[in-house]
């Protein structure tokens, strides 16, 4: 197992169990900075495309839902009585 990690890992290992961090843990986050443009630890509210898309959507959605329950509130049966 040990034959198998990186030689940065093995110099870092020590110092991470230190602070109960799992090895595995800075592999992923090294993979994540690698494979998202140096964007890994975004924080401030800087969201990736995917997050904003999905964000929009999000209020898209309870707009909608909204704008139906206040049409939902203002139908009228046939009589012209208005339902609720």
């Amino acid at each position: 197992m040990i034959s198998e990690c990186p030689p940065l890992l093995l110099s870092v290992t020590p110092p991470l169990r230190s602070l109960e961090i799992n090895p595995n843990m800075l592999g992923r986050w090294i993979k994540e900075h690698e494979s998202v443009d140096g964007q890994a630890f975004r924080g401030n509210g800087k969201l990736t495309a995917e997050q904003l898309e999905i964000r929009q959507f999000l209020e898209e959605n309870h707009r909608l839902k909204m704008a139906k329950d206040i049409l939902k509130k203002a139908t009228v049966d046939s009589t012209w009585r208005r339902t609720v």
